[in-house]
């Protein structure tokens, strides 16, 4: 489950909105005039859950099912939070699909003209960068020959591909004068992938020079794989991690730090306890004992489950103690039971070698 609750800093909270838009994953929208779990016209919560974010402006935000329709506009300050939505996918799929292909295959809604005429269709190119289909042929006479290139190993029923695929669609936007991006079905060449050692869909290979430098398993965050772009370029080197807001301490998460100690952090361990709980107390003290040897790298917080009801409902919080580790705004992974000092060490460096 990844979050996101609106905050002071309107720019931080923009940003974090326009991720989930480039991301295109399905999210559920709370609004500030339905709290969390009250009920809301039928017409609205069709418009408002399982979609996706189809543009962000400074004041606006415009949902649909998928690029380029948008079926609602709402403003910013009606907008509560944001939360990924628990469907992999829309039953209307495609149907929607279908619709943009007879419609409108290479073309984006314009949003500035969208919020002003509340749905004059005008309309704009978006071709972008096309991503080669690969065979085992083409794959060692262009991958692994060019000097930087990004294969998306995959396979046509794999949901979790499909997420991938409209991330590195926004990096062939971004890298692609500098890297060959491609893909390759799994399913279509599995002598070749049993060759590269591919276990899993998907999977992704980062090549330089005939030479898998990286091989990063399963869907992951959008900054992760740019990270690990500018690792393969030379724009960034592989080492520590700094993370500046993780002070050594063990801080207080409520909903007006939300976004910074879960969407602005690289990586956060986050604890929902309760004051009277012995167990809590027990999983508190292992933190406050760890959290100064991972200052600059992971951030360590707590919410009280009774004072921050909202936090542990967008969390999904059963029991406590409940901990959440979480990388780049993804939970990375969860405990719903204490977890012990050494433990806790062995999960977050595992978070870290993630990382780097």
């Amino acid at each position: 489950m990844k979050l996101m609750k609106a905050a002071p800093s309107v720019r931080g909270y923009v940003q974090s909105l326009m991720h989930f838009s480039e991301a295109n994953v399905l999210v559920d929208v709370f609004l500030r005039s339905y709290p969390l779990g009250s009920e809301m016209p039928k017409e609205l919560r069709e418009n408002t859950r399982c979609v996706r974010i189809i543009q962000v402006s400074e004041n606006c935000l415009a949902l649909g099912p998928k690029k380029p329709f948008v079926t609602m506009i709402l403003p910013l300050e009606e907008v509560s939070a944001v939360v990924l939505s628990s469907e992999l996918s829309r039953p209307d799929e495609d149907e929607i699909d279908r619709l943009i292909e007879a419609e409108c295959p290479t073309w984006e809604r314009d949003f500035a003209s969208t919020i002003e005429s509340r749905g004059v269709r005008q309309m704009r190119t978006n071709r972008g960068r096309d991503i080669t289909e690969l065979d085992e042929a083409s794959f060692w006479n262009k991958a692994m020959s060019a000097k930087y290139a990004v294969v998306d190993i995959y396979a046509p029923w794999c949901q979790p591909c499909k997420e991938v695929a409209a991330i590195l669609d926004e990096m062939a936007d971004k890298f692609g004068d500098r890297v060959f991006f491609a893909k390759l079905d799994g399913d279509e060449h599995e002598k070749l992938i049993d060759d590269l050692n591919v276990t899993a869909y998907p999977t992704v290979l980062l090549i330089e020079n005939g030479e898998v430098k990286q091989k990063i398993e399963g869907a992951r965050s959008l900054k992760k794989y740019i990270r690990e772009i500018e690792i393969l370029l030379g724009f960034r080197k592989r080492g520590k991690i700094r993370n500046k807001i993780a002070n050594g301490k063990v801080n207080v998460l409520s909903a007006d730090t939300l976004v910074e100690y879960v969407e602005d952090s690289t990586a956060s361990l986050i604890l929902f306890y309760r004051k009277d709980d012995h167990e809590c107390k027990l999983q508190i003290r292992a933190m406050r004992e760890l959290a100064p040897k991972y200052k600059h790298r992971v951030l360590f917080a707590k919410a009280d489950v009774k004072a921050e009801k909202e936090l542990a409902e967008l969390f999904e919080v059963k029991g406590t103690p409940e901990l959440y580790l979480v990388m780049d705004g993804d939970v990375f992974g969860y405990a719903e039971s204490r977890m012990t000092k050494s433990e806790l060490r062995d999960a977050i460096e595992h978070l870290l070698e993630e990382l780097n």
